[in-house]
Parts: C-alpha cells; structure tokens; sequence
C-alpha cells in the first residue's frame, strides 16, 4: 500500500512537468506536501487512525529526501520529463521464441547531457540491481547463478527497450532508492558503453530462464530458500 501510494504520489507531482524540464522549488514543494497530505487522509487516516502520524512522518521525510537529490544532485539534471507511469510494449526474438513483454516505467528522462533515462522508484529494502555484463556474460548459467546474480532481469529490460526506440542517443536505466534517496545506475557511463555486448549478456540470461518455463519436459520445482 505504501508504494502504490508513494507511486501515485509523485506522479501526480511531477505531471505538470511532462515534456518539461522540472523546477524543485518552494511552491512545488508546497504543491508535494498538500497533495501529500490529501492523498495521505485518503488513504491512511480513516483505517490507521492513531499510528497514522508516524507513516506520515516517514513519509514526508524521504520525499523531502528525494526532491533534496533531485534539486541538487550533478547527476540529476534533467532536461525534460518524457514519460510517467507509462506502458509499453515490446517483443524480443530469443532462441527460446519470440517473446512478449509489458513495461509500466515510473518516469523517462531526457537528461541535460542527452542520455534517455528510465527512472524505477523502489520503496522497499530488497537489492534487485544486476551485476554486471561482464560477471553476467561469465556466468555458468543456471537458475541459481542467474538468481544471484541477474537478482531481477526488469532493469536490463528496460535497457534492451531503451536501446531499439533511442539507437542514436545515449541510453541508461536506474534504481532509486527512496529510503535511502539514492539512485543505483545499471551503468555509469552511457556514452562508452558497449551496448550490443550488454544486451547479449542479459538476453542470454533471460533465454536460459525462459526455454526452461516453456519446455514441458523440464518440470517446476518448489525451492526451499527461493
């Protein structure tokens, strides 16, 4: 309930920036913490009642948070909001099949520098971050080193898509942490990076995942510590 709410909240925030560079100043914050305060008595307050002032509490203190890094933070400067809350649709041919994908992303930015960004806010404590292409393309692939290491294949997804709609620009995807207020980059530095071997590194991963689901001879197994 927390993200979806979290989620709700800074789009609604942030829609008035679409296709426009977005301004953290006092009357924006001001606009944050009433909307806040109207979604939050909607929300919240009729069921939690007493213990509802210490989640507001929280909350107001990692938006604060957040919009902190997004004034002030170099690597943050963005040119204009492209996309909120926003699905597309996608297809990648693997060996496995030509296989179908759904993205709803939270927020594309295109930032001062030309990079097309997808932003994925995440309110809760698990690290879903991949490694890197390099350790991924090295793997002994198996649904037990893709777990550790792949962790989650949304990030690298995001990536591919990002790749087949912006050829020209430079491309990145990312991870903020709004309990922390940090954004992890799945890489650092869009320009140099090698895309193509990138891709491969994933999509051999994600192959290796999916012609297991898909063969009916290989059966699904319960795992104890999954």
């Amino acid at each position: 309930h927390v993200g979806t709410f979290v989620h709700e909240l800074l789009e609604e925030s942030f829609r008035p920036f679409l296709n426009k560079k977005p301004k953290i100043d006092k009357a924006f914050r001001d606009r944050c913490a009433k909307i806040l305060e109207r979604k939050f008595q909607e929300t919240f307050e009729r069921t939690m009642k007493s213990d509802s002032f210490l989640l507001r509490s929280v909350v107001t203190e990692r938006l604060n948070q957040f919009l902190d890094r997004e004034q002030s933070d170099e690597q943050r400067k963005v040119e204009k909001i492209l996309f909120l809350e926003s699905r597309f649709d996608d297809s990648i041919a693997l060996p496995a099949g030509k296989i179908k994908f759904r993205y709803v992303v939270d927020r594309v930015d295109k930032m001062e520098d030309g990079t097309i960004m997808i932003v994925d806010y995440k309110t809760g404590s698990t690290d879903v971050m991949p490694k890197s292409a390099d350790q991924i393309r090295a793997l002994d692939l198996s649904r037990e080193t893709i777990r550790e290491h792949v962790r989650s294949f949304q990030i690298p997804l995001y990536f591919h898509y990002l790749d087949t709609q912006f050829p020209k620009e430079p491309i990145n995807a990312g991870l903020y942490n709004l309990r922390t207020a940090e954004l992890h980059r799945f890489i650092g530095a869009p320009g140099t990076a090698d895309r193509k071997a990138i891709n491969e590194a994933f999509v051999r991963a994600l192959n290796f995942i999916l012609a297991e689901i898909l063969d009916p001879t290989i059966g699904f197994e319960e795992e104890e510590n999954p």
